[in-house]
Parts: structure tokens; sequence; C-alpha cells
């Protein structure tokens, strides 16, 4: 198991000598929601080159789950609930191709299934077929995206269990502790939190909205303290004394 950041990632691999100039693609959607059943539970993506050489892309589909400060946890075991035809591509340079992700997995699910799709580009030796020995700097690149798996109807109830004023770094700043007891994620947004009679919206929550909350899973947020709040009497807010509404967004 390893753990990355929560968010759409264009990663930066390893650097390599080769025989190559640096190369670039594309991988759309960067986000996808299946159906357990029927025809959405196969789903196309697409894999467009760039560059004007050929480039090796590899693509793999790993189960998702989400620690305590919203860094992703992935199980290294490619997942066997999905298939992914090619998983292996060459794409010539300025073209695309397409891959078909088709989900196998149980039909009826209870609890939305969180995944990662991964597309990483690796180094393919065209050193002698080129001619061209000068050695360049290569940039592999990796995308990873998000899977979702859901039956209809299903829904996300995010809670802020507490909230309290803390300091860290020698800044003062709000922690929430939150849990997503619905059967769906979420991205939040137009978060309203009232703590001790004070309002909080968007514009006073940076760095909590706009996060995903994934299905049956807690988190926590420490975000810099909304100036409404600078010389509370109180600095811990229990459930009872928390009012918080959202809108529920993919």
């Amino acid at each position: 198991m390893i753990k990355i950041r929560s968010c759409f990632i264009v990663a930066l691999m390893g650097l390599l000598l080769t025989a190559m100039p640096s190369q670039a693609f594309q991988f759309v959607p960067i986000s996808e929601t299946f159906s357990p059943t029927g025809k959405d539970r196969i789903r196309e993506f697409k894999v467009a080159n760039d560059s004007n050489d050929p480039i090796a892309v590899e693509l793999k589909v790993l189960k998702r789950k989400m620690d305590i400060n919203g860094d992703d946890i992935l199980d290294q075991a490619e997942d066997n609930n999905f298939v992914v035809f090619p998983a292996q591509i060459i794409v010539m340079g300025g073209n695309s191709k397409k891959v078909r992700v088709e989900w196998v997995g149980d039909q009826s699910i209870d609890v939305e299934q969180s995944y990662r799709i991964i597309a990483e580009q690796v180094p393919v030796d065209l050193e002698k077929r080129s001619g061209n020995h000068g050695a360049k700097v290569q940039v592999m690149l990796k995308y990873v995206g998000s899977l979702y798996v859901q039956s209809e109807g299903m829904k996300s109830k995010l809670l802020v269990h507490s909230a309290s004023i803390e300091t860290t770094g020698g800044k003062k700043v709000l922690k929430l502790v939150t849990e997503n007891i619905g059967t769906r994620h979420t991205i939040i947004k137009d978060p309203v939190l009232k703590l001790g009679g004070v309002q909080l919206v968007k514009e006073d929550l940076a760095g909590f909205y706009d996060n995903n909350a994934l299905a049956q899973t807690k988190r926590t947020f420490s975000i810099p303290l909304p100036a409404k709040l600078f010389g509370m009497a109180s600095t811990s807010f229990d459930s009872n004394a928390i009012e918080f509404t959202y809108r529920e967004s993919d």
C-alpha cells in the first residue's frame, strides 16, 4: 500500500538519458463514473501523443481509500474488478488511441467504490532505429485519474463532528473533524458552517471547500483561522453547537 495526494496528479517521474527529446501526452477524461450494470459499466479513455515521436503508455486500475488527512491509500495489487484493454499501448507522434475500461465486479453494491486509474509513460528505446546518438533528457509523465462505481440513488451525507481553534507552527488554525456517512463521495461545494452563532461561508473556509470526501470515510481539515473567529471566547465546538450544510457535487 502506498499513499499519494488525493487530487488530480500529473507527476514528473525520474529523469532518463535517451536518444529522444522530451515527450508529452494527454489522458482524458481524468474522472469517470461507472454503473455496476448496463452500458455504463464500460467507459472509453483517450491517450493523445502531442509529440512527434512514438510513446509507450501503460494503464492500470488500483483500489483507492483515503486516510484521515485526505491522502490516498492505494492497493498496489491491480484490481480484478476492472478490465483495461489494451493495458499497454504505443501511440505514434501526433496520433491518439482509445482505451476501453470495463467494470466486471459485483452488479449489486451498497456503497460507491472508489479507484484510481493510472496512465504512465514508459521509456521506449528508439536510438537504434533513429540513428541519433545525442543524449537528451526525457521526462516521464504520469496521470492519476479518478474512477467511481455507483448505483442510482446513492447520496453523500457529510457531517462535521467537531471544530476547534488550535495553534500549529505558531499560527492559529480551525480544525474540523468530518465524516461522510453517505453512500457516495462528494466534492464539497458552497459550505455554510455555523459555530457558536458565527456563520462561515465559502470565502471563510479556504482549504475546506472543493475537497473530496469519499463515502464512509473520516477526514480532518486544518484551515487558516477565519477572521470572524478571532477573539472568540470558546475554542472548541462539539456537534451540538455546529450547523453545517453543503452542496453535493462530483
